[in-house]
């Protein structure tokens, strides 16, 4: 699925200009190709805290654990206002019997990333084509670990993290902190991320498509029909 920028004024000017001119137009800069943002958990990598985290704290579901952890610590922590140890101290409501092992925590992250089948092959054939890629990721400190065992910098940059920029998609201001730092207009970039809410965002405030990712087959065939792939 993949959700298109439209306005007005873009179709004003595609009726107004040669087939060749408006499809420039519609890019905003002539033959500049398009630079691809991606989410990282549950697009390219599976996220454990869906899957078996519960089960690392010794909860018996999903919803015991979230019932039992603090609604805001996480997120504050992907904006880089905690530390590690403030997550340790801070993640488990008062009076929960659980037990929070940093050091524990991350073996059990750095053995639970792995990348989603198929992705490495879309990587790979992007920088084959020598697409400019970046990592848009709502995340914490943590995406250092993801990046030590699986060497993600070897296809994207590392530019978009939500610790570092103090920003989560769909906030506005995440997509500023974009198109600020890659100096070109929003239309240039393309967003790749499970969550709808945050392709949606992005078209919204001028990015050329967002692709809601599902799996790798039906991202490489949205990523053809923007000659990416």
């Amino acid at each position: 699925m993949r959700w298109r920028r439209t306005s007005s004024s873009s179709t004003a000017t595609r009726a107004s200009l040669k087939p060749e001119a408006a499809e420039a137009a519609e890019h905003g800069v002539g033959d500049r190709k398009k630079i691809v943002l991606f989410d990282i958990m549950d697009t390219l990598v599976k996220d454990p805290f869906f899957v078996d985290m519960f089960r690392h704290f010794g909860f018996n579901s999903f919803d015991e654990m979230m019932v039992a952890k603090t609604p805001r610590t996480w997120l504050e922590f992907e904006r880089g206002l905690l530390s590690e140890d403030q997550l340790a101290d801070q993640f488990f409501l008062d009076g929960v019997e659980a037990t929070f092992d940093l050091a524990k925590f991350k073996q059990y992250l750095t053995e639970s990333y792995v990348l989603l089948p198929g992705m490495i092959e879309i990587l790979d054939e992007l920088r084959c084509n020598q697409v400019e890629m970046h990592a848009f990721s709502n995340y914490p400190v943590f995406y250092e670990l993801i990046e030590a065992k699986l060497k993600l910098s070897k296809y994207l940059k590392w530019s978009f993290v939500s610790c570092n920029t103090g920003f989560r998609k769909p906030e506005p201001q995440s997509f500023e902190a974009c198109t600020a730092a890659l100096q070109v207009p929003p239309s240039l970039l393309v967003l790749v991320d499970d969550r709808a809410v945050n392709c949606q965002a992005a078209c919204d405030f001028g990015f050329g498509a967002g692709i809601v990712f599902e799996n790798a087959d039906s991202l490489r065939a949205e990523l053809s029909k923007l000659d990416l792939l």
